[in-house]
Protein backbone atom coordinates (compact mmCIF):
# COMPACT_ATOMS: atom_id res chain seq x y z
CA UNK A 1 0.00 0.00 0.00
CA UNK A 2 1.47 3.74 -0.87
CA UNK A 3 -0.20 6.90 -1.53
CA UNK A 4 -1.19 8.35 -4.85
CA UNK A 5 -3.21 11.16 -6.77
CA UNK A 6 -5.94 10.95 -9.44
CA UNK A 7 -3.21 12.64 -11.63
CA UNK A 8 0.54 12.31 -11.08
CA UNK A 9 2.34 14.90 -8.94
CA UNK A 10 3.59 16.51 -6.03
CA UNK A 11 2.15 16.47 -3.22
CA UNK A 12 2.94 18.03 -0.07
CA UNK A 13 1.66 17.29 3.53
CA UNK A 14 2.29 19.11 7.11
CA UNK A 15 2.40 16.98 10.32
CA UNK A 16 2.78 19.51 13.02
CA UNK A 17 6.03 21.60 12.25
CA UNK A 18 7.02 19.04 10.10
CA UNK A 19 6.47 19.42 5.99
CA UNK A 20 6.52 16.42 3.74
CA UNK A 21 6.78 16.52 -0.03
CA UNK A 22 6.86 13.89 -1.96
CA UNK A 23 5.92 12.83 -5.84
CA UNK A 24 3.06 10.36 -6.40
CA UNK A 25 1.86 8.27 -9.13
CA UNK A 26 -1.64 8.17 -10.57
CA UNK A 27 -2.76 4.90 -11.25
CA UNK A 28 -2.60 5.60 -14.80
CA UNK A 29 1.46 6.82 -14.78
CA UNK A 30 1.87 3.44 -12.14
CA UNK A 31 0.46 1.52 -14.78
CA UNK A 32 2.49 3.00 -17.53
CA UNK A 33 5.82 2.87 -15.53
CA UNK A 34 5.63 -1.06 -15.08
CA UNK A 35 3.86 -1.95 -18.43
CA UNK A 36 6.07 -0.21 -20.59
CA UNK A 37 9.32 1.28 -19.02
CA UNK A 38 10.29 -1.39 -15.99
CA UNK A 39 9.71 -4.14 -18.45
CA UNK A 40 8.41 -3.81 -21.91
CA UNK A 41 4.54 -2.90 -22.82
CA UNK A 42 2.42 -6.32 -23.18
CA UNK A 43 4.50 -8.54 -20.84
CA UNK A 44 2.95 -8.22 -17.59
CA UNK A 45 -0.49 -7.26 -15.88
CA UNK A 46 -0.53 -4.35 -13.44
CA UNK A 47 -3.53 -4.39 -11.24
CA UNK A 48 -4.02 -1.01 -8.82
CA UNK A 49 -6.56 -0.37 -6.84
CA UNK A 50 -7.12 3.40 -4.81
CA UNK A 51 -9.47 5.05 -2.37
CA UNK A 52 -9.62 8.67 -1.01
CA UNK A 53 -8.38 9.58 2.61
CA UNK A 54 -8.03 12.90 4.09
CA UNK A 55 -4.56 12.81 5.86
CA UNK A 56 -3.42 16.62 7.86
CA UNK A 57 -6.17 18.11 5.90
CA UNK A 58 -4.28 16.77 2.19
CA UNK A 59 -6.90 14.60 0.42
CA UNK A 60 -4.45 11.28 -1.08
CA UNK A 61 -5.58 8.19 -2.33
CA UNK A 62 -4.09 5.12 -0.72
CA UNK A 63 -3.00 2.20 -2.83
CA UNK A 64 -2.41 -1.43 -3.27
CA UNK A 65 -1.22 -2.48 -6.77
CA UNK A 66 0.38 -5.84 -8.46
CA UNK A 67 2.50 -6.76 -11.08
CA UNK A 68 2.19 -9.94 -12.61
CA UNK A 69 4.56 -11.41 -15.75
CA UNK A 70 2.98 -13.00 -18.59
Amino acid sequence: MQASKKEEGNVTTVFGSTKLSSFCHSPESWTELWDGIVFEKGEVEVKVNAWPVVVAQTSIDFTTWSVKRL
